[in-house]
């Protein structure tokens, strides 16, 4: 006849394991998430009522580390003290076998990892943004805090500091969700080396918050991408003045600067869920650790076939039209374009003795550029040397070229109908050098190009970096290079932190049993030798999931050994005290 199930014992044990639970967790849980907030307390960040406010959302992510050892340790003192009583000797006395016995911590132990994975997965990102927007959504906070610390306020490679702060009244008319005044600002530029390279002082600056939405990681929208909030700020400063070393660069009466803060969590896939983490290892320009160098890359490429458009209009009809800032066409006329790019840009060709008839009345050995100035009149600029550069900062709007002149004969050809509006000092003269900028192509293949997906964009910059002669000053191959190693950093983090989710929910069901077994092999031990034995080769199995996180994320899959390693020596380890409990 078979024996019943020892549902009263089961229970019993549940019951037991479950207060120990509760009782060891609660104390990790509190001092974790108290170690949390109260740097943010100290440093002014936060306020009294909302580092409590932090520490109890902090609470429930601490679970993540609380929870396996606190598993655990209920195990260990449950099993011991039924083995210093004798219960164990009676259960086995009573027919129960020791995996009989260990079936509680099994069931415990599977909850626990289950309930790890799940907290991990869908939980915790949730709970980490909500963190996250507690200690940096309020940009007036942060800038109350660091204004009182006598603290700059880092964006990027420049410093803004001001010496007060006073709060206005938001118009709701305005949109704007925050409205302050700073005094005394100053903005600092650095280079690459943290050395000062430009100053912006400003006695006084108005400033406005706005909440906004827009593509992760994209300049503009519709390009793919989750949406995100994101804050934009409008400064508007009062007389400001701007130097460059001892020499004034510019001063205006008023200056309006604009940016945007980011959300955090576009840049760390721990703020992901495992479905969030699958989508952006298959599409990995969603974040801005890989949008950045994407976008980087499509200016580039689209600088090149741009300047390789101008160059094939030019060869085959010794012109092409471009467009400058207020809509005017600007017709230039030479032979083409040189295919290598000097220091100044991509050098213009002159327009040899055997120009085609479509460009009568110019010159050999020069390079034409037309603009009607007006409606009345045409200007026309005759240079010895040329040269097409891409404009610099102007990535969010569209592919854009400046032109520069030497040894520019000019003349401006008055209307027939209405020669008096022409100055007579237009209608000719001489110039060392002139640049005319923001030039636009008909045209702009940007869009198209920042449109495309991550590897679309990369096999067509390889294509362009290995069909041609290598150039070190060329910045597209290092743009490729740098693009496609955020793509394979962050798949690796990616994969890292997949693994290691399900790695560590799989050594919270082993640490409770193995608690338990060393409880009921040690009964004579004290409790704290007793948890000594477990917990130890619990940390130890932590640690490696740790160390093949890291090392996955940098090295890639082969890290995998080392999550999985700790987890597996973790199991072999309980097995084998299990079947040493179990011969007696």
């Amino acid at each position: 006849m078979n024996a019943r199930a020892p549902v009263t014992i089961w229970l019993f044990l549940l019951i037991e394991l479950l207060k120990l639970l509760v009782i060891a967790a609660s104390v990790v849980v509190v001092v974790g998430a108290f170690a949390v907030s109260i740097r943010f307390l100290a440093n002014g960040t936060l306020g009294p009522l909302d580092a409590l406010r932090l520490m109890a959302l902090a609470s429930i992510p601490m679970l993540q580390y609380a929870l396996p050892f606190a598993g655990g340790f209920a195990a260990t003192l449950a099993y011991h003290r039924m083995s210093q009583e004798n219960e164990l000797t009676a259960c086995y006395a009573g027919g129960l076998s020791h995996r009989a016995l260990l079936t509680p911590a099994a069931i415990l132990g599977c909850t626990l990892g289950i309930g790890l994975f799940l907290m991990a997965d869908q939980v915790m990102p949730k709970l980490f943004r909500k963190m996250e927007e507690l200690v940096t959504d309020d940009a007036t906070r942060l800038l109350q805090a660091a204004i009182g610390r006598g603290q700059a306020i880092e964006r990027g490679n420049q410093l803004i500091y001001a010496d007060k702060l006073i709060d206005l009244p938001a118009d709701p008319a305005s949109g704007a969700y925050k409205h302050f005044q700073l005094q005394g600002v100053v903005a600092v530029d650095l280079d690459k080396e943290r050395r000062v390279v430009r100053e912006l002082a400003a006695p006084l600056a108005l400033v406005w918050l706005f909440h906004d939405t827009t593509q992760a990681g994209e300049a503009q929208p519709g390009t793919g991408g989750p949406r995100q909030e994101v804050t934009r700020v409008v400064m508007r400063l009062k007389d400001p003045l701007a130097t460059r070393g001892q020499t004034t660069i510019a001063q205006a009466e008023q200056t309006e600067v604009r940016f945007v803060l980011p959300s955090a969590f576009s840049d760390d896939p721990k703020f992901l869920t495992f479905s969030q983490l699958a989508q952006a290892k298959a599409q990995p320009e969603a974040l801005n650790l890989v949008a950045n160098p994407k976008r980087q890359l499509a200016v580039l490429l689209a600088q090149r076939v741009a300047a390789e458009q101008i160059g094939q209009d030019l060869a085959q009809r010794g012109a092409v039209a471009l467009t400058d800032p207020s809509g005017r066409p600007v017709i230039i006329r030479a032979a083409g374009v040189e295919k290598t790019p000097g220091p100044t840009g991509l050098a213009l060709i002159p327009v040899p003795s055997s120009m085609p008839r479509s460009a009568p009345g110019i010159k050999a050995g020069t390079i034409e550029v037309s603009i009607s100035p007006g409606p009345q009149r045409t200007r026309t600029y005759k240079a010895e040397r040329a040269f097409l550069a891409p404009t610099k900062g102007t990535e969010a709007t569209g592919t854009t070229f400046n032109l520069v002149l030497e040894n520019v004969t000019t003349t401006t050809t008055p209307s027939t109908s209405s020669p008096a509006t022409v100055d007579p000092d237009e209608l000719a003269g001489t110039l060392t050098e002139l640049t005319i900028s923001a030039l636009q192509p008909a045209i702009d293949p940007l869009p198209d190009l920042a449109a495309l997906r991550v590897d679309a964009l990369l096999a067509q910059a390889r294509a362009r970096t290995t069909a041609g002669p290598s150039n070190k000053a060329d910045p597209l191959p290092q743009a490729t290079a740098r693009l496609a190693d955020a793509v394979q950093d962050l798949r690796f983090e990616i994969t890292s932190k997949q693994h290691e989710r399900v790695a560590a929910s799989l050594a919270c069901v082993v640490m409770v049993l193995l608690g338990g077994v060393m409880g009921m092999k040690l009964g004579n031990a004290t409790p704290l030798i007793v948890y000594l034995w477990s917990f130890l080769p619990a940390v130890g199995a932590i640690v490696s999931i740790s160390a093949g996180q890291s090392l996955t994320h940098t090295y890639g899959p082969i890290g995998l050994l080392v999550i999985y390693a700790g987890v597996l020596l973790l199991a072999g380890y309980t097995l084998a005290q299990f079947r040493i409990v179990a011969r007696h």
